[in-house]
């Protein structure tokens, strides 16, 4: 072996005539995909943080989503694994306990029903059923409260089903917030125009303060969804009708409660569930 200037072995000669062996430089396509994998670390790095900051505020179902993005740029990226497999076991075991506690409310057994209700949500905070459901109990036992604030986390959670904004306004209605409730029973009817409730809800309230020709035009709109709507139908005619016969407007009609959303469907393999070891 011959020395370079630098005191390195230089390239080894050998007897056969073959070229020695030569560093050479990565390519150009090589530097490319050096820079991708680079950038998609980052992407990767990027969704993981914001699936923890998810995962903080108890979006758990957002955060799995972060989790499983940053793991389409970074498929070794172990925390993210981890977390996201740990989310997904405890989404699991809440949707059994929503299960077990729609199986109570069937049978009356309400205070289990809510300890259920609440285990689910101590695994998996925005599990939207969970809170729906609570909420529904919250209003029939007064605690109008815990009902709005039930109800709210719902929503903030991504909940789109009309009747979620329609028991939310029903329970401002009932906290004599009137503002509030009109603009969740409009959104009730963003979601679901022929909700007939809502429109008929929207009537008293304006009703409640006053302002007839408002509630006369959403008790009208009721009557269209439904015609044979007899509430809405009395209530439009005794606008109509005022003051021409000098009916008490003060006599307010009956407004619609809050609808439930209670289920007994189960899932099929709930008793298979229920034997994996899921933790509390």
């Amino acid at each position: 072996m011959s020395k370079c200037d630098c005191g390195l072995l230089g390239p080894i000669s050998t007897d056969s005539g073959k070229k020695p062996l030569e560093f050479t430089e990565p390519t150009i396509t090589d530097e490319k995909q050096l820079m991708i994998l680079k950038k998609n670390e980052l992407v990767a790095q990027n969704f993981f943080d914001t699936g923890f900051v998810n995962e903080q505020k108890g979006d758990y179902e957002c955060s799995i989503l972060n989790y499983q993005a940053c793991l389409k740029y970074n498929p070794h990226h172990v925390e993210a694994q981890n977390k996201m497999n740990r989310l997904i076991k405890n989404k699991l075991f809440s949707m059994v306990n929503v299960d077990l506690g729609k199986i109570k409310l069937a049978k009356c057994e309400t205070k289990a029903a809510v300890d259920l209700f609440k285990t689910a949500l101590r695994a998996y905070p925005s599990n939207i059923s969970a809170l729906v459901n609570l909420a529904l109990i919250y209003y029939e036992n007064g605690d109008l409260e815990s009902c709005i604030q039930c109800n709210k986390r719902a929503i903030s959670f991504g909940a789109d089903d009309p009747t979620v904004y329609f028991n939310l306004a029903c329970a401002l209605h009932d906290m004599h917030c009137l503002d509030e409730a009109i603009e969740m029973y409009r959104s009730a009817i963003l979601i679901d125009p022929l909700h007939k409730d809502a429109y008929f809800n929207i009537g008293v309230a304006f009703q409640e303060t006053d302002k007839l020709a408002e509630a006369s035009l959403y008790f009208k709109q009721a009557c269209s969804v439904d015609p044979t709507f007899s509430e809405a139908i009395a209530a439009f005619e005794s606008l109509r009708n005022f003051p021409k016969t000098k009916q008490n407007i003060r006599t307010l009609p009956q407004r619609k409660s809050a609808k439930s959303k209670y289920s007994q469907e189960v899932s099929s393999n709930l008793e298979n569930q229920m034997h994996t070891g899921f933790p509390p």
